[in-house]
Order: structure tokens, then sequence, then C-alpha cells
């Protein structure tokens, strides 16, 4: 504070001794509404910049990185037709990029043309704007890269080649070459004459990567063009011309991974939607393999982002990311592409049409996925499936493993005595079971539902064989959470609650208080009955599900905001009330429960998103023991 009034002091009486000219002129400050404001000598009047300067520029926008001008020269042979792209990348691409081609060429007098600004073959009126169908358009790559480094221009076209030279935006002599077809554009010594740009590139080896991944999302969004990469020197990489995606995609991703991915293809209302997305149990930790492209053209777009988490919702954890390659085709003229300097995002008219489109499309794809589906048909009496629909005088059990909302909808055992004689030696009565001494005894070889109960391990997950003799292991709170989810829904808006001998009371927060007025009537329809008197809560009923504790937390949690909507609080009342892991079950409760489960839609994840079932196949288990490699 003391510095700040010394400095005004100063500022005034040094202006009333010279003057607010003289001493604007020395010092760079002009007086408004009784202020000093500071300006530097640049910025005192208004002044066209320099051509040089411009370019600069523009140069820093349109080429942050080595990669940006890879991807630049890239698109314009992929404009000019080119059916085979040969990169060839040092030091990162700070030392050289080039890129050759066999496209159409450039004629000799437009060589030069082709490195001037706003020079361009491929609009040439307004209302082209509104039909791009081609990667670049506004003549702006070429003389951007031309000016911050020494390139190399050389171009074919019938039988004649020249060839162009430009040293950090100075034309050289046009002169004669010898080149075949197509075109090749060298880019030396990138940055050279702005060595604060250079300062701001990262190691070779993560710019090579950049340059990398730029190579790969053109060469996926162009199928019928061979590609091939030199680094330092050395071909690391060639791809053959016409593939399909999947193969395509196995040269850049794992294989494992590019084989284990679903295809998919939705069209409706002039878009389509098509691609490869991965199965919920192929997930990472990040999410650079989300690929999207909208008419050929690799971009980001947080809308289909949304629209991909929402089709992944329920399977996936919030810390978990699919691997999707998607496509988008849409008439151009409803997506203007001419909204970033690097053409990487881009605006639809129709965004609600988009989203629903991606959505639609990827959850038709995650459907077909499932690795446990229920049986097609009742089950037949016999020893490989002893398990019966149950008659019409079937009575809930009381309350207790299921609580109050158990329902007689699934089977029960054929005999509560003896199984069956024929199902092997592994198999043992209920009664022997009960008597056993050890939980860990529990059934095996039991079948249900198509698959063959073979026991639980550690209280918690529940081991099972189906017909192709894999093996599956299913968490039981994960699969008994997503069966009370599923149930909660479906009751949600019925009222239905279960009153209390004695109801309990809760002190609120003004805070709390405002957001019970906006909770009120989606709590009553959970079958909370809540009251207000004064600044106390009373609640006389809860949903069946919880208990009077868990209630009290429930509510707390909901009117502090933890629980952001009702999804979350129908989450958290299933994960609740359902089983726990370290709970002993009996097989007529792992039969209820596996009936129960896979009648359930999305069975294959909790409402959280975590994986209720893991498959272990013969070939999984030959790559654990080492059997194979």
């Amino acid at each position: 504070m003391r510095l700040r009034s010394y400095l005004l002091a100063t500022i005034k009486e040094t202006s009333a001794t010279l003057g607010v000219q003289p001493f604007t002129r020395t010092f760079g400050f002009m007086q408004k509404d009784g202020a000093f404001i500071y300006m530097s000598k640049e910025m005192r009047h208004i002044q066209v910049l320099s051509v040089a300067l411009r370019n600069q520029i523009a140069a820093g926008e349109v080429v942050e990185r080595p990669a940006a001008a890879l991807k630049e020269l890239m698109e314009n042979s992929l404009d000019a037709a080119a059916k085979q792209i040969d990169v060839e990348i040092e030091n990162g691409g700070q030392a050289l990029i080039r890129v050759q081609d066999d496209g159409v060429g450039i004629a000799k007098d437009e060589l030069a043309l082709a490195l001037t600004r706003h020079a361009t073959s491929k609009i040439s009126q307004q209302k082209d704007l509104e039909q791009i169908n081609t990667l670049g358009f506004r003549g702006e790559a070429l003389p951007s890269i031309a000016e911050v480094s020494k390139l190399r221009l050389l171009s074919a076209q019938g039988d004649a080649a020249f060839e162009l030279d430009v040293d950090f935006g100075v034309h050289r002599e046009l002169k004669q070459c010898a080149l075949p077809r197509g075109t090749v554009v060298e880019v030396r010594d990138l940055f050279g004459n702005i060595p604060a740009r250079l300062r701001f590139l990262k190691s070779p080896a993560t710019e090579q990567k950049h340059a990398q991944d730029i190579l790969m999302r053109l060469a996926l969004a162009h199928l019928n063009v061979g590609f091939s990469l030199k680094l330092g020197g050395r071909e690391v990489l060639r791809i053959a011309a016409n593939q399909n995606l999947a193969t395509r995609l196995a040269q850049f991703w794992p294989q494992d991974i590019a084989q284990s991915l679903l295809p998919f293809c939705f069209e409706r209302n002039g878009v389509k939607v098509h691609g490869l997305t991965s199965p919920p149990q192929v997930t990472q930790l990040r999410n650079n393999r989300i690929l999207l492209y909208v008419n050929g053209r690799s971009i980001t777009d947080k809308r289909i982002l949304g629209a991909i988490r929402e089709a992944y919702q329920g399977k996936l954890t919030s810390r978990d990311y699919p691997q999707v390659v998607l496509f988008l085709e849409i008439d151009p003229s409803l997506v203007d592409v001419n909204v970033h300097p690097t053409k990487a995002e881009v605006r639809f008219q129709n965004e609600s049409l988009i989203f629903v489109s991606c959505v639609q499309a990827l959850s038709a794809a995650l459907e077909k996925s499932s690795a446990v589906t229920a049986p097609t048909s009742e089950p037949k009496t016999s020893p490989s499936n002893l398990v019966e629909k149950p008659g019409p005088d079937f009575t809930p059990r009381p309350p207790g493993f299921w609580g109050s909302l158990d329902e007689p909808s699934f089977p029960k055992p054929k005999d509560d005595n003896v199984l069956d004689a024929d199902t092997g030696p592994w198999q043992v009565s209920v009664a022997q079971r009960e008597s056993a001494s050890t939980p860990t005894q529990r059934e095996p070889g039991v079948a249900m539902q198509n698959l063959i109960y073979l026991g639980q391990i550690a209280a918690t997950y529940l081991l099972f064989r189906d017909t192709n003799n894999d093996l599956l292991v299913v968490d039981q709170h994960a699969a008994h959470e997503r069966v009370l989810y599923a149930r909660l829904l479906a009751n949600a808006n019925k009222h239905v609650g279960q009153g209390l001998m004695v109801p309990f009371e809760l002190q609120l927060h003004p805070t709390e208080w405002e957001r019970f007025q906006e909770l009120s009537s989606v709590l009553a329809q959970m079958g909370f009955e809540l009251s207000r008197e004064q600044g106390t809560l009373t609640c006389s009923a809860i949903p069946p599900l919880l208990d009077v504790a868990f209630a009290k937390t429930f509510l707390r949690d909901a009117l502090n905001g933890a629980l952001n909507d009702n999804s979350d609080m129908l989450k958290s009342m299933a994960c609740h009330a359902a089983i726990k892991a370290g709970q002993v079950l009996s097989c007529a409760e792992v039969t209820k429960l596996l009936g129960e489960w896979l009648a359930t839609p999305d069975h294959e994840f909790c409402p959280h998103g975590r994986p209720v079932v893991l498959r272990y196949d013969a070939h999984v288990l030959e790559h654990a023991f080492k059997r194979k490699q």
C-alpha cells in the first residue's frame, strides 16, 4: 500500500511539473478520468502489422508443434486424392518432416501461389463454405509452415515436375526437378527463426509420439489409402491400402484389444454413426483411445464424449474409459467445421440429434456383448437342469435375506431333500449341505439357469461353469445390488413405505431445509413420510429396503447434497440393502439370486459401473498357467 501511494503521488507531482503530454511521451502514461494508465510505446498508435509478422502470428495458430505441420501436409495429400502417403520424421519433426504422395500434383505456375496465404483450390465462393467436403480449405497451412521453416516443395503434373524452395518466408528461384508423379514437401529446421517457440517444444520422443498419433488418426479415417512411416531413416510402419477398420486398428492398438472391439452402425434422420467400441470389460484409465470423426475429420467434441459416457452409464466406473473409434457422417451443411484455427472442433446444427444417435448406436452394440444371458425358454427338468417354474401356490419367505421385497417370480429347487442321483459324484443332498461343518461346502455341481454352481469363495464370490465350460465368477454383493436397483427403479413412483412404530426426528440446517423443499416429492415417491414441525423434520415411514439407522444417514446425505439426483439415491439404497461381502449363502439363496440377477437388465454391471461377473475361458487359463504363450 505504501509503495502504491508513493507511485501515485510521484506520478501526480511529475505530471503537474512537466504537464501530461511530456510525461506521457517520456514514461508511457495517459490520463483518463483522473487516472493514469500505462501504455507501452508499441500500443500508442494503431498500425498495420508487417506481412512477415502477420504470417508468424498465423503460423503460431496453425503450426503449434511439428505434429500440427505433419497433419496439414498429410491432409493436403488426402485432398489431392493420394492413394499412397509416405512420411519421414527426424528429431521429433523439428529437424525434418517429409511427406510424399502420389496424388494430383500442382502446376508450375501455381507453385508460388500455393505458398501464398488464403490461396486454395478447394473453395471459390461463399456458398462453398456451407458444403465443405475437404480436410483443408483456408489456404493457410503451407505459407504458415514456410514462414517458420526451410520448406522445399516439389510437384509433378503431366510430364513436368518443378521445385520451389522457401527459407523462412523468402522464396527462391523456381527450377525443374525429377519426380514421376504427385507432390513432395520437405520441412526442415522448423521454428528455426523463432527460438521462443523451440523452447516450448517437448523432447523429440514426445513430439514424435504426437506425430505418430496424427498419422494413426488419418490412417483410420482413410482405409483406401496406404501409409508408411520412417523415423530417423528407419521404416517402422507400412500399411497396405484397402484394409477394413479392425485390421488397420490392430496395427496401432494392442491386438487383443482390437480383436475384442464390437462393431456398431446406426442411421437415423440423415445421420450415420458407425465404428468399433470396446465391451465394458475392456477399459483403461485414460481417454486417449476415444477417437472421434465427423465426415472423415478427426475432432474433439464434448457432446459426443457425453453420449459415449451415457451409453456406458452403469457399465463403467467414473475412473474407467471405453476404447472407441466413432465415425459420424452427416450432411456438411449441418455442421460448421470452421470454428477452430486447427479445425479440431466443430459445431452441429442439431446437437440433440447427434447425441441421441451416438447413444443408440453404442447401446445397441453393448446389448449384444453380454457375457451371461438369461435362458430364452423355461428350464426343463433333467439331470443337467434341476429347476422348475414355481406354481401359483408359491408363498414368499418372511423378510430376511430378500427383505420385504421378496417376490414369487423365480425358480426354487425341485426337491428339498435329494437333487438327482445322476448328476455326478460331486453333488450332495441339501440335507447333507445343511449339516456340513464348514461353510465352504456349498452344493458343488448344482445346475441352475443353465449354469453349474461350483461353490462360494471367500464368502463373497460365486463360482459357476456355463455350457461352454467357461468359469464364471460372480460378485454376490454387486449382483444383488443390481437386482435391488432395478426393483427400486420399477417402484420409484409408487409411494410404498414401511411405517415406523416410533417415528424419528432430524434437526436440519437452513440449507438442508432448502434442499428438502426441492426433494420432498421425490422422497415421498420413494416411500418416505416426512413432516416438518418448526425446526424439526419428522419421519414416520421409510422405504422397505432401509433400516432406521441407514434411513437417517440417507436423509442426511440427500439433504446436504452428497446424493446429486434420484439415481444416486436409489443406488445408495440398493448398495446398503444388498447382501454383503463375507456373507455365507445357502444353495437355495444362490439359486434365487442367480435367477433374479439373470432376469435383470444390464445385469453384468452394478449400478456404480463395477463388473458383476468375470469370465475365464480355457484360453485365458492356459495363458495364466503359461501352458501357451
